[in-house]
Protein backbone atom coordinates (compact mmCIF):
# COMPACT_ATOMS: atom_id res chain seq x y z
CA UNK A 1 0.00 0.00 0.00
CA UNK A 2 2.93 2.25 0.82
CA UNK A 3 4.84 1.58 -2.07
CA UNK A 4 1.75 1.81 -4.61
CA UNK A 5 0.67 5.65 -2.33
CA UNK A 6 4.58 6.02 -3.14
CA UNK A 7 3.93 5.89 -7.42
CA UNK A 8 0.43 7.59 -7.02
CA UNK A 9 2.19 10.35 -5.36
CA UNK A 10 4.93 10.82 -8.31
CA UNK A 11 2.53 11.14 -10.68
CA UNK A 12 0.53 13.39 -9.26
CA UNK A 13 3.93 15.94 -9.00
CA UNK A 14 4.66 15.08 -12.58
CA UNK A 15 0.98 16.40 -13.60
CA UNK A 16 1.89 19.38 -11.32
CA UNK A 17 4.85 20.08 -12.81
CA UNK A 18 3.43 19.41 -16.45
CA UNK A 19 0.99 21.99 -15.92
CA UNK A 20 2.88 24.49 -14.58
CA UNK A 21 5.64 24.08 -17.78
CA UNK A 22 2.39 24.54 -20.57
CA UNK A 23 3.02 27.55 -22.62
CA UNK A 24 -0.55 29.15 -22.28
CA UNK A 25 -1.70 32.54 -22.67
CA UNK A 26 -0.76 34.12 -18.62
CA UNK A 27 -5.06 35.66 -17.22
CA UNK A 28 -5.25 38.78 -15.90
CA UNK A 29 -3.36 42.02 -15.21
CA UNK A 30 -3.19 44.81 -18.38
CA UNK A 31 -3.55 44.13 -21.89
CA UNK A 32 -0.07 43.56 -23.89
CA UNK A 33 -0.36 46.55 -26.13
CA UNK A 34 3.74 46.41 -27.00
CA UNK A 35 4.91 43.89 -29.98
CA UNK A 36 7.47 41.37 -30.15
CA UNK A 37 10.73 42.99 -30.54
CA UNK A 38 14.03 40.66 -32.25
CA UNK A 39 16.85 40.15 -29.62
CA UNK A 40 19.21 38.35 -32.04
CA UNK A 41 19.06 36.69 -35.76
CA UNK A 42 21.21 34.03 -37.56
CA UNK A 43 22.51 35.12 -39.50
CA UNK A 44 22.82 39.00 -38.23
CA UNK A 45 21.65 42.12 -40.29
CA UNK A 46 23.42 42.71 -43.07
CA UNK A 47 26.06 39.57 -42.75
CA UNK A 48 27.95 38.51 -45.62
CA UNK A 49 29.14 35.02 -46.39
CA UNK A 50 26.18 32.97 -44.84
CA UNK A 51 26.42 29.09 -45.88
CA UNK A 52 23.50 28.14 -43.58
CA UNK A 53 20.26 26.62 -44.67
CA UNK A 54 17.91 28.16 -41.56
CA UNK A 55 17.26 31.79 -40.59
CA UNK A 56 16.44 32.00 -36.88
CA UNK A 57 15.20 34.89 -35.20
CA UNK A 58 14.89 35.27 -31.70
CA UNK A 59 12.50 37.26 -30.20
CA UNK A 60 11.92 38.94 -26.39
CA UNK A 61 8.64 37.02 -26.20
CA UNK A 62 6.87 34.01 -26.80
CA UNK A 63 5.53 34.29 -30.64
CA UNK A 64 3.59 32.73 -33.67
CA UNK A 65 3.71 33.25 -37.67
CA UNK A 66 0.63 34.48 -39.00
CA UNK A 67 0.05 34.00 -42.69
CA UNK A 68 3.75 33.94 -43.59
CA UNK A 69 3.51 32.76 -47.28
CA UNK A 70 1.87 36.62 -48.01
CA UNK A 71 3.39 38.73 -44.86
CA UNK A 72 7.15 37.66 -44.74
CA UNK A 73 8.24 38.80 -48.04
CA UNK A 74 11.66 37.27 -49.08
CA UNK A 75 13.46 39.39 -52.26
CA UNK A 76 14.61 38.03 -54.57
CA UNK A 77 12.54 34.77 -54.07
CA UNK A 78 14.50 31.58 -53.09
CA UNK A 79 11.69 29.86 -54.64
CA UNK A 80 7.93 28.89 -53.86
CA UNK A 81 8.52 26.36 -51.00
CA UNK A 82 9.75 28.03 -47.50
CA UNK A 83 9.13 26.92 -44.01
CA UNK A 84 8.10 28.76 -41.61
CA UNK A 85 7.79 27.48 -38.22
CA UNK A 86 7.43 29.27 -34.67
CA UNK A 87 8.80 27.57 -31.52
CA UNK A 88 8.39 29.41 -28.33
CA UNK A 89 10.16 32.42 -29.11
CA UNK A 90 12.02 31.69 -32.16
CA UNK A 91 11.33 31.73 -35.82
CA UNK A 92 12.58 29.65 -38.45
CA UNK A 93 12.83 30.32 -42.29
CA UNK A 94 14.13 27.86 -44.82
CA UNK A 95 14.03 27.76 -48.16
CA UNK A 96 13.67 23.97 -49.62
CA UNK A 97 15.44 24.41 -52.67
CA UNK A 98 18.16 26.55 -50.47
CA UNK A 99 19.98 30.10 -50.78
CA UNK A 100 21.65 31.30 -53.87
CA UNK A 101 25.28 31.88 -54.28
CA UNK A 102 26.66 35.32 -53.59
CA UNK A 103 23.63 36.77 -53.25
CA UNK A 104 21.64 39.34 -51.28
CA UNK A 105 18.04 38.85 -49.56
CA UNK A 106 16.59 41.22 -48.12
CA UNK A 107 13.54 40.45 -45.91
CA UNK A 108 10.02 42.70 -44.86
CA UNK A 109 8.00 40.72 -42.53
CA UNK A 110 4.88 43.27 -42.71
CA UNK A 111 2.42 41.26 -39.95
CA UNK A 112 4.05 37.99 -40.57
CA UNK A 113 4.96 37.36 -36.64
CA UNK A 114 2.90 37.77 -34.20
CA UNK A 115 3.35 37.68 -29.98
CA UNK A 116 1.49 34.70 -28.99
CA UNK A 117 -1.19 36.57 -26.45
CA UNK A 118 -2.29 39.52 -28.11
CA UNK A 119 -1.52 39.39 -31.85
CA UNK A 120 0.68 41.95 -32.00
CA UNK A 121 2.59 42.28 -34.74
CA UNK A 122 6.28 43.22 -35.11
CA UNK A 123 6.74 46.71 -36.18
CA UNK A 124 8.90 47.49 -38.86
CA UNK A 125 11.32 44.69 -39.04
CA UNK A 126 13.60 44.08 -41.79
CA UNK A 127 16.68 41.65 -42.00
CA UNK A 128 19.00 41.63 -45.20
CA UNK A 129 22.43 39.22 -45.50
CA UNK A 130 24.62 37.74 -48.47
CA UNK A 131 25.65 34.46 -49.23
CA UNK A 132 28.29 35.88 -50.79
CA UNK A 133 31.78 38.52 -50.17
CA UNK A 134 29.92 41.57 -50.51
CA UNK A 135 25.68 42.88 -49.46
CA UNK A 136 24.22 45.59 -51.70
CA UNK A 137 23.97 48.38 -49.72
CA UNK A 138 22.53 51.24 -51.78
CA UNK A 139 19.64 52.90 -50.38
CA UNK A 140 16.39 54.95 -51.99
CA UNK A 141 13.66 57.17 -49.66
CA UNK A 142 11.41 59.85 -49.64
CA UNK A 143 7.69 60.74 -48.97
CA UNK A 144 4.43 59.89 -49.68
CA UNK A 145 1.42 61.83 -50.66
CA UNK A 146 -2.75 61.73 -51.54
CA UNK A 147 -3.60 63.81 -54.41
CA UNK A 148 -6.79 66.51 -53.84
CA UNK A 149 -6.45 65.62 -49.98
CA UNK A 150 -3.38 66.82 -47.37
CA UNK A 151 -4.30 63.58 -45.51
CA UNK A 152 -1.51 61.41 -45.02
CA UNK A 153 -2.14 57.66 -46.66
CA UNK A 154 -1.45 55.27 -44.46
CA UNK A 155 0.71 51.52 -44.87
CA UNK A 156 1.28 52.20 -48.71
CA UNK A 157 3.77 49.83 -50.48
CA UNK A 158 6.52 51.10 -52.10
CA UNK A 159 7.64 48.80 -54.73
CA UNK A 160 10.58 48.56 -57.39
CA UNK A 161 10.53 46.58 -60.17
CA UNK A 162 13.37 46.29 -63.23
CA UNK A 163 12.26 44.90 -66.26
CA UNK A 164 10.28 47.62 -68.28
CA UNK A 165 7.69 44.93 -69.42
CA UNK A 166 5.80 44.16 -65.97
CA UNK A 167 2.62 45.18 -65.39
CA UNK A 168 1.77 46.45 -61.51
CA UNK A 169 -1.80 44.76 -62.09
CA UNK A 170 0.12 41.61 -62.82
CA UNK A 171 3.44 41.17 -61.04
CA UNK A 172 4.49 41.47 -58.06
CA UNK A 173 7.74 43.89 -57.34
CA UNK A 174 11.53 42.89 -57.03
CA UNK A 175 12.16 45.07 -53.89
CA UNK A 176 9.72 46.89 -51.90
CA UNK A 177 8.71 48.66 -48.65
CA UNK A 178 5.83 50.28 -46.29
CA UNK A 179 5.28 53.67 -45.55
CA UNK A 180 5.60 54.29 -42.21
CA UNK A 181 3.08 56.99 -40.28
CA UNK A 182 4.67 60.29 -41.68
CA UNK A 183 4.17 58.48 -44.50
CA UNK A 184 8.14 58.32 -45.01
CA UNK A 185 9.66 55.07 -46.86
CA UNK A 186 13.13 53.70 -46.89
CA UNK A 187 14.20 50.87 -49.11
CA UNK A 188 17.28 49.35 -48.38
CA UNK A 189 20.31 46.83 -49.71
CA UNK A 190 20.01 47.60 -53.00
CA UNK A 191 22.14 46.79 -56.40
CA UNK A 192 23.24 49.41 -58.89
CA UNK A 193 20.61 49.46 -61.58
CA UNK A 194 17.70 51.34 -63.28
CA UNK A 195 14.48 50.92 -61.37
CA UNK A 196 11.01 51.70 -62.14
CA UNK A 197 8.91 53.34 -58.51
CA UNK A 198 5.78 52.52 -57.67
CA UNK A 199 3.46 52.94 -55.12
CA UNK A 200 -0.32 51.32 -53.84
CA UNK A 201 -2.25 50.15 -51.32
CA UNK A 202 -1.85 46.46 -50.84
CA UNK A 203 -5.52 45.65 -49.34
CA UNK A 204 -6.07 42.07 -50.45
CA UNK A 205 -1.99 41.39 -49.62
CA UNK A 206 -0.68 40.34 -52.78
CA UNK A 207 1.71 42.61 -53.32
CA UNK A 208 -0.34 43.92 -57.24
CA UNK A 209 -2.80 46.60 -57.73
CA UNK A 210 -6.83 46.25 -58.01
CA UNK A 211 -7.13 49.27 -60.35
CA UNK A 212 -11.02 49.43 -59.06
CA UNK A 213 -10.29 49.63 -55.43
CA UNK A 214 -6.51 50.48 -54.68
CA UNK A 215 -5.10 54.15 -55.14
CA UNK A 216 -1.63 53.98 -56.96
CA UNK A 217 0.75 56.29 -57.96
CA UNK A 218 4.72 56.58 -60.01
CA UNK A 219 7.10 58.31 -61.08
CA UNK A 220 6.67 58.88 -64.44
CA UNK A 221 10.77 58.43 -65.67
CA UNK A 222 13.01 54.98 -64.09
CA UNK A 223 15.79 56.30 -61.75
CA UNK A 224 19.20 55.24 -62.14
CA UNK A 225 20.13 54.06 -58.97
CA UNK A 226 24.15 54.49 -58.51
CA UNK A 227 23.77 56.36 -55.36
CA UNK A 228 21.74 56.89 -52.32
CA UNK A 229 18.92 59.14 -53.17
CA UNK A 230 16.35 60.58 -50.44
CA UNK A 231 14.48 62.87 -52.25
CA UNK A 232 11.48 61.29 -54.22
CA UNK A 233 8.34 62.22 -53.39
CA UNK A 234 5.26 60.18 -54.98
CA UNK A 235 1.79 60.91 -55.16
CA UNK A 236 -1.00 58.24 -55.22
CA UNK A 237 -4.63 58.66 -56.10
CA UNK A 238 -7.87 56.14 -56.54
CA UNK A 239 -8.81 55.90 -60.56
CA UNK A 240 -9.57 53.31 -62.75
CA UNK A 241 -7.23 52.05 -65.08
CA UNK A 242 -9.34 49.39 -66.96
CA UNK A 243 -10.22 49.61 -70.18
CA UNK A 244 -13.39 51.19 -71.13
CA UNK A 245 -15.89 48.59 -72.22
CA UNK A 246 -19.67 48.27 -72.36
CA UNK A 247 -21.25 45.68 -69.88
CA UNK A 248 -24.68 45.55 -71.37
CA UNK A 249 -27.44 46.93 -73.47
CA UNK A 250 -30.83 47.07 -72.56
CA UNK A 251 -34.34 48.06 -74.35
CA UNK A 252 -36.70 48.71 -71.68
CA UNK A 253 -40.13 50.39 -73.37
CA UNK A 254 -39.18 53.63 -74.84
CA UNK A 255 -35.58 53.90 -73.13
CA UNK A 256 -32.36 51.84 -74.17
CA UNK A 257 -30.31 51.32 -71.12
CA UNK A 258 -26.33 51.10 -72.14
CA UNK A 259 -23.81 50.24 -69.08
CA UNK A 260 -20.49 50.77 -68.90
CA UNK A 261 -17.24 49.03 -66.66
CA UNK A 262 -16.81 52.39 -65.45
CA UNK A 263 -17.56 55.98 -65.22
CA UNK A 264 -17.38 57.91 -68.76
CA UNK A 265 -16.19 61.75 -68.97
CA UNK A 266 -18.16 62.49 -72.22
CA UNK A 267 -19.71 61.04 -75.06
CA UNK A 268 -21.33 61.32 -78.35
CA UNK A 269 -24.00 59.79 -80.30
CA UNK A 270 -24.51 59.49 -84.06
CA UNK A 271 -27.77 59.09 -85.72
CA UNK A 272 -27.38 58.84 -89.15
CA UNK A 273 -31.39 57.94 -89.99
CA UNK A 274 -32.27 60.98 -88.48
CA UNK A 275 -34.78 59.42 -85.98
CA UNK A 276 -35.93 61.43 -82.80
CA UNK A 277 -34.10 60.17 -79.98
CA UNK A 278 -33.34 61.98 -76.49
CA UNK A 279 -30.35 60.86 -74.71
CA UNK A 280 -28.53 61.67 -71.06
CA UNK A 281 -26.41 59.84 -68.38
CA UNK A 282 -28.30 57.50 -66.81
CA UNK A 283 -28.41 57.41 -62.51
CA UNK A 284 -24.42 58.37 -62.39
CA UNK A 285 -21.89 58.01 -65.51
CA UNK A 286 -21.57 54.86 -65.73
CA UNK A 287 -24.91 54.59 -67.69
CA UNK A 288 -26.37 56.05 -70.54
CA UNK A 289 -30.17 56.56 -70.76
CA UNK A 290 -31.70 56.93 -75.22
CA UNK A 291 -35.34 57.72 -74.78
CA UNK A 292 -36.95 56.68 -78.67
CA UNK A 293 -40.13 57.61 -79.97
CA UNK A 294 -39.99 54.67 -82.35
CA UNK A 295 -43.38 52.03 -82.85
CA UNK A 296 -43.06 48.87 -81.06
CA UNK A 297 -40.74 46.41 -82.24
CA UNK A 298 -39.09 49.11 -84.62
CA UNK A 299 -35.49 48.89 -84.31
CA UNK A 300 -32.26 52.00 -85.41
CA UNK A 301 -28.66 51.92 -85.60
CA UNK A 302 -26.79 54.01 -83.82
CA UNK A 303 -23.06 54.49 -83.30
CA UNK A 304 -21.55 55.87 -79.66
CA UNK A 305 -18.26 57.10 -78.73
CA UNK A 306 -17.01 57.42 -75.26
CA UNK A 307 -14.14 58.88 -73.44
CA UNK A 308 -13.55 58.15 -69.63
CA UNK A 309 -11.02 60.31 -67.50
CA UNK A 310 -7.68 58.85 -68.39
CA UNK A 311 -9.07 59.77 -72.42
CA UNK A 312 -9.13 55.94 -72.95
CA UNK A 313 -11.99 55.65 -76.01
CA UNK A 314 -14.75 53.21 -76.90
CA UNK A 315 -16.16 53.32 -79.96
CA UNK A 316 -19.21 50.75 -80.90
CA UNK A 317 -22.55 50.65 -83.31
CA UNK A 318 -25.71 49.05 -81.99
CA UNK A 319 -29.06 48.70 -82.51
CA UNK A 320 -31.53 50.29 -80.00
CA UNK A 321 -35.64 49.34 -80.28
CA UNK A 322 -38.95 50.36 -78.64
CA UNK A 323 -40.46 47.13 -76.61
CA UNK A 324 -43.62 46.40 -75.01
CA UNK A 325 -42.84 47.06 -71.03
CA UNK A 326 -45.52 47.02 -67.99
CA UNK A 327 -42.90 48.75 -66.17
CA UNK A 328 -44.06 52.39 -64.45
CA UNK A 329 -42.60 55.23 -66.28
CA UNK A 330 -39.37 56.64 -63.86
CA UNK A 331 -40.20 59.93 -61.87
CA UNK A 332 -39.05 62.99 -63.39
CA UNK A 333 -38.05 65.52 -60.46
CA UNK A 334 -35.39 68.52 -60.21
CA UNK A 335 -33.37 69.74 -57.42
CA UNK A 336 -31.52 72.98 -57.11
CA UNK A 337 -28.07 71.98 -56.11
CA UNK A 338 -26.13 75.19 -55.97
CA UNK A 339 -26.85 78.76 -55.78
CA UNK A 340 -24.61 82.04 -55.57
CA UNK A 341 -24.74 85.72 -55.64
CA UNK A 342 -22.33 88.21 -55.69
CA UNK A 343 -23.42 91.00 -53.67
CA UNK A 344 -21.57 94.17 -55.10
CA UNK A 345 -23.28 92.81 -58.80
CA UNK A 346 -26.23 90.55 -58.25
CA UNK A 347 -25.27 88.39 -60.60
CA UNK A 348 -26.97 85.13 -59.59
CA UNK A 349 -26.28 81.47 -60.68
CA UNK A 350 -28.26 79.19 -59.86
CA UNK A 351 -27.49 75.12 -60.99
CA UNK A 352 -30.91 73.10 -60.82
CA UNK A 353 -30.07 69.21 -61.64
CA UNK A 354 -33.53 67.23 -63.60
CA UNK A 355 -33.85 63.20 -63.75
CA UNK A 356 -34.97 62.85 -67.60
CA UNK A 357 -34.08 65.15 -70.45
CA UNK A 358 -36.46 67.46 -70.95
CA UNK A 359 -38.89 68.87 -73.63
CA UNK A 360 -38.93 72.45 -72.90
CA UNK A 361 -38.98 75.55 -70.29
CA UNK A 362 -42.18 76.93 -68.85
CA UNK A 363 -40.97 80.41 -68.23
CA UNK A 364 -43.77 82.00 -66.53
CA UNK A 365 -42.51 79.78 -64.06
CA UNK A 366 -39.26 80.40 -62.96
CA UNK A 367 -38.57 83.92 -61.06
CA UNK A 368 -36.65 85.28 -58.63
CA UNK A 369 -38.08 87.66 -55.53
CA UNK A 370 -36.24 89.84 -53.23
CA UNK A 371 -36.84 89.05 -49.18
CA UNK A 372 -40.22 88.01 -49.34
CA UNK A 373 -41.16 84.53 -50.65
CA UNK A 374 -44.70 84.15 -51.99
CA UNK A 375 -46.83 81.56 -50.45
CA UNK A 376 -47.52 78.45 -52.33
CA UNK A 377 -50.68 79.30 -54.75
CA UNK A 378 -54.43 77.99 -53.02
CA UNK A 379 -58.08 78.52 -53.32
CA UNK A 380 -58.99 81.97 -52.39
CA UNK A 381 -61.82 82.34 -50.73
CA UNK A 382 -64.48 85.47 -48.95
CA UNK A 383 -68.30 85.22 -47.92
CA UNK A 384 -70.76 87.62 -49.88
CA UNK A 385 -72.87 89.80 -47.38
CA UNK A 386 -75.58 89.38 -49.79
CA UNK A 387 -75.67 85.97 -50.79
CA UNK A 388 -74.57 83.05 -48.28
CA UNK A 389 -72.15 81.60 -50.34
CA UNK A 390 -68.61 81.57 -51.38
CA UNK A 391 -67.02 83.15 -53.88
CA UNK A 392 -63.81 82.63 -56.29
CA UNK A 393 -63.64 85.09 -58.40
CA UNK A 394 -61.63 87.84 -56.83
CA UNK A 395 -59.41 89.14 -59.48
CA UNK A 396 -56.04 87.85 -60.10
CA UNK A 397 -54.12 91.26 -58.91
CA UNK A 398 -55.52 90.83 -55.23
CA UNK A 399 -54.32 87.72 -52.85
CA UNK A 400 -57.06 87.33 -50.13
CA UNK A 401 -56.55 84.59 -47.59
CA UNK A 402 -59.98 84.50 -45.38
CA UNK A 403 -62.16 81.96 -43.72
CA UNK A 404 -65.49 82.79 -44.34
CA UNK A 405 -67.51 85.59 -41.50
CA UNK A 406 -63.73 87.13 -41.10
CA UNK A 407 -62.28 90.41 -42.40
CA UNK A 408 -60.08 90.18 -45.64
CA UNK A 409 -56.66 90.03 -45.38
CA UNK A 410 -54.61 91.90 -48.54
CA UNK A 411 -51.59 90.61 -48.42
CA UNK A 412 -49.50 91.66 -51.94
CA UNK A 413 -47.53 89.70 -53.77
CA UNK A 414 -44.00 90.34 -53.66
CA UNK A 415 -42.64 91.78 -57.01
CA UNK A 416 -41.28 88.87 -59.43
CA UNK A 417 -37.92 89.79 -61.33
CA UNK A 418 -38.29 87.51 -64.40
CA UNK A 419 -35.97 84.93 -66.20
CA UNK A 420 -35.51 84.98 -69.79
CA UNK A 421 -34.42 82.56 -72.21
CA UNK A 422 -31.20 84.10 -72.20
CA UNK A 423 -30.17 83.58 -68.68
CA UNK A 424 -30.75 79.27 -69.37
CA UNK A 425 -28.12 77.24 -70.44
CA UNK A 426 -28.88 73.34 -70.47
CA UNK A 427 -26.34 70.52 -70.46
CA UNK A 428 -29.09 67.54 -72.10
CA UNK A 429 -26.18 65.09 -71.17
CA UNK A 430 -25.17 65.84 -67.30
CA UNK A 431 -28.98 66.84 -66.64
CA UNK A 432 -28.33 70.02 -65.54
CA UNK A 433 -30.10 73.70 -65.80
CA UNK A 434 -27.85 76.31 -65.30
CA UNK A 435 -29.72 80.09 -64.53
CA UNK A 436 -27.14 83.23 -64.76
CA UNK A 437 -28.82 86.68 -64.43
CA UNK A 438 -28.23 89.69 -62.84
CA UNK A 439 -30.72 91.56 -60.27
CA UNK A 440 -31.41 95.44 -61.63
CA UNK A 441 -30.90 96.92 -57.85
CA UNK A 442 -33.93 98.36 -58.44
CA UNK A 443 -35.85 95.66 -56.84
CA UNK A 444 -33.98 95.44 -53.51
CA UNK A 445 -33.68 98.22 -51.19
CA UNK A 446 -30.93 98.66 -48.04
CA UNK A 447 -32.82 96.38 -45.84
CA UNK A 448 -32.76 93.22 -48.71
CA UNK A 449 -31.07 90.22 -46.89
CA UNK A 450 -32.16 87.97 -49.64
CA UNK A 451 -32.84 87.23 -53.29
CA UNK A 452 -35.20 84.10 -53.45
CA UNK A 453 -35.34 81.83 -56.85
CA UNK A 454 -38.97 80.35 -57.01
CA UNK A 455 -39.59 77.09 -59.33
CA UNK A 456 -43.28 77.07 -59.61
CA UNK A 457 -45.53 73.26 -60.43
CA UNK A 458 -44.95 72.32 -64.07
CA UNK A 459 -41.42 74.64 -64.33
CA UNK A 460 -39.67 71.87 -66.63
CA UNK A 461 -41.73 69.27 -68.75
CA UNK A 462 -39.93 65.99 -69.38
CA UNK A 463 -39.97 64.35 -72.60
CA UNK A 464 -42.42 62.00 -70.76
CA UNK A 465 -44.48 64.57 -70.61
CA UNK A 466 -44.42 64.81 -66.70
CA UNK A 467 -43.66 67.84 -65.22
CA UNK A 468 -41.74 69.00 -61.43
CA UNK A 469 -43.11 70.18 -58.63
CA UNK A 470 -42.47 73.41 -56.59
CA UNK A 471 -39.42 74.19 -54.86
CA UNK A 472 -38.07 77.36 -53.57
CA UNK A 473 -34.39 78.32 -52.17
CA UNK A 474 -33.20 81.27 -50.25
CA UNK A 475 -29.78 83.01 -51.48
CA UNK A 476 -28.63 85.27 -48.89
CA UNK A 477 -26.73 87.84 -49.81
CA UNK A 478 -23.09 88.36 -47.71
CA UNK A 479 -21.92 91.90 -46.07
CA UNK A 480 -18.86 93.45 -45.08
CA UNK A 481 -20.16 93.19 -40.70
CA UNK A 482 -21.05 89.64 -41.00
CA UNK A 483 -18.30 88.34 -43.22
CA UNK A 484 -14.30 88.39 -43.21
CA UNK A 485 -12.03 88.41 -46.30
CA UNK A 486 -8.59 86.38 -47.02
CA UNK A 487 -5.44 87.95 -49.02
CA UNK A 488 -3.08 85.71 -50.48
CA UNK A 489 -0.10 85.52 -52.74
CA UNK A 490 1.12 82.93 -54.85
CA UNK A 491 4.78 81.86 -55.25
CA UNK A 492 5.56 79.28 -57.87
CA UNK A 493 7.19 78.26 -60.65
CA UNK A 494 4.83 76.95 -62.53
CA UNK A 495 2.93 78.57 -65.23
CA UNK A 496 -0.44 77.29 -65.13
CA UNK A 497 -2.13 76.78 -62.02
CA UNK A 498 -5.39 76.82 -60.09
CA UNK A 499 -6.01 77.92 -56.29
CA UNK A 500 -9.04 76.63 -54.35
CA UNK A 501 -10.26 77.74 -51.56
CA UNK A 502 -12.39 74.93 -49.49
CA UNK A 503 -14.57 74.32 -46.66
CA UNK A 504 -13.51 71.83 -43.90
CA UNK A 505 -15.23 69.00 -46.02
CA UNK A 506 -13.48 70.00 -49.11
CA UNK A 507 -16.26 71.55 -50.76
CA UNK A 508 -15.08 74.36 -53.51
CA UNK A 509 -16.10 77.80 -52.46
CA UNK A 510 -14.05 79.52 -54.93
CA UNK A 511 -11.21 78.88 -56.90
CA UNK A 512 -9.03 81.45 -59.02
CA UNK A 513 -6.43 80.76 -61.61
CA UNK A 514 -2.91 82.07 -62.78
CA UNK A 515 -3.09 84.51 -59.94
CA UNK A 516 -0.12 86.16 -58.05
CA UNK A 517 -2.42 88.01 -55.57
CA UNK A 518 -6.11 87.82 -54.77
CA UNK A 519 -8.77 88.55 -52.28
CA UNK A 520 -11.41 86.20 -51.42
CA UNK A 521 -14.39 88.53 -49.91
CA UNK A 522 -17.37 87.92 -48.09
CA UNK A 523 -16.48 84.39 -46.47
CA UNK A 524 -18.49 83.11 -43.89
CA UNK A 525 -17.37 83.03 -40.18
CA UNK A 526 -15.82 79.34 -40.24
CA UNK A 527 -12.23 77.20 -40.81
CA UNK A 528 -11.21 77.17 -44.18
CA UNK A 529 -8.45 75.16 -46.08
CA UNK A 530 -6.47 76.47 -49.57
CA UNK A 531 -5.52 73.43 -51.76
CA UNK A 532 -2.90 74.54 -54.89
CA UNK A 533 -2.78 72.44 -57.96
CA UNK A 534 -0.37 72.33 -61.27
CA UNK A 535 -2.24 72.36 -64.48
CA UNK A 536 1.17 71.36 -66.62
CA UNK A 537 -0.73 70.64 -69.86
CA UNK A 538 -2.73 73.44 -69.44
CA UNK A 539 -6.22 72.20 -69.95
CA UNK A 540 -7.88 74.04 -67.18
CA UNK A 541 -8.89 71.12 -65.17
CA UNK A 542 -6.91 67.96 -62.49
CA UNK A 543 -4.91 65.13 -64.04
CA UNK A 544 -5.06 61.86 -62.90
CA UNK A 545 -2.51 59.48 -63.42
CA UNK A 546 -2.37 57.51 -66.93
CA UNK A 547 -0.60 54.33 -66.74
CA UNK A 548 -1.46 53.64 -70.21
CA UNK A 549 0.71 56.45 -71.05
CA UNK A 550 3.24 56.44 -68.02
CA UNK A 551 2.28 60.10 -67.13
CA UNK A 552 1.83 61.04 -63.45
CA UNK A 553 -0.79 62.92 -61.89
CA UNK A 554 -0.36 66.73 -62.11
CA UNK A 555 0.50 68.04 -58.44
CA UNK A 556 -1.04 69.25 -56.02
CA UNK A 557 -0.27 70.76 -52.75
CA UNK A 558 -2.23 72.28 -49.39
CA UNK A 559 -1.43 75.06 -47.48
CA UNK A 560 -0.06 74.63 -43.95
CA UNK A 561 -0.29 76.93 -41.02
CA UNK A 562 2.84 78.04 -38.85
CA UNK A 563 1.36 75.44 -36.54
CA UNK A 564 1.20 72.44 -38.57
CA UNK A 565 -2.77 72.85 -39.28
CA UNK A 566 -4.60 72.59 -43.02
CA UNK A 567 -7.26 74.85 -41.71
CA UNK A 568 -7.29 78.35 -40.57
CA UNK A 569 -10.16 80.33 -39.19
CA UNK A 570 -12.28 82.91 -40.94
CA UNK A 571 -13.89 85.47 -39.02
CA UNK A 572 -16.63 88.12 -38.71
CA UNK A 573 -15.35 92.03 -40.25
CA UNK A 574 -12.13 90.00 -40.80
CA UNK A 575 -9.03 90.60 -42.99
CA UNK A 576 -6.37 87.82 -42.78
CA UNK A 577 -3.49 87.85 -44.64
CA UNK A 578 -1.86 87.68 -46.89
CA UNK A 579 -0.85 84.06 -46.49
CA UNK A 580 1.95 83.12 -48.94
CA UNK A 581 1.88 80.20 -50.74
CA UNK A 582 4.60 78.69 -52.23
CA UNK A 583 5.02 75.60 -53.80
Amino acid sequence: MKKAFGILLILSASILVWRCASQTTPTGGPKDEDPPVLKKSVPTNKQTNFKGKSLELIFDELVKVNNAKEEIIITPSPGAEILFRAKQNKVYIEPKNGWMDSTTYSLAFREGIQDLNEGNSAEDLHLAFSTGATIDSLQISGTLTESLTEKIPEKIIVALYQSDTFDIFKHSPIFFTKTKKDSSFRIENLKQGIYYVYAFEDKNKNLKVESRTEKFGFLPNPILVDKNIDTLQIAIYQIDSRPLKINSIRNTGSITKIKFNKDLTKYSIDNPNRAKIFHSFGADQTEINIYNELDVNDSIKLSLQGTDSLALKIDSTFFIKRVESKQPKEKFSSKIISTSIDPETLAVQVKIQFTKPILYINLDSVYLTADEVPERKAKEVVKDKKRNDLRTDIPEKRKIIAKPDTAIVVKPEPKKIAVQAKDTRIDSVQKILTISTVVDKQNITEKTKQINIVLEKAFLISIENDSTTREIKAISIPNEESTGILHIEVNTKFKNYEVRLLSTSGAIIEKVRNVKRHSFKYLQAQEYKLMFYADVNNNGKWDAQNISEKKAQEPTYFYKTLEGKYTFPIRSAWELGPLILKF
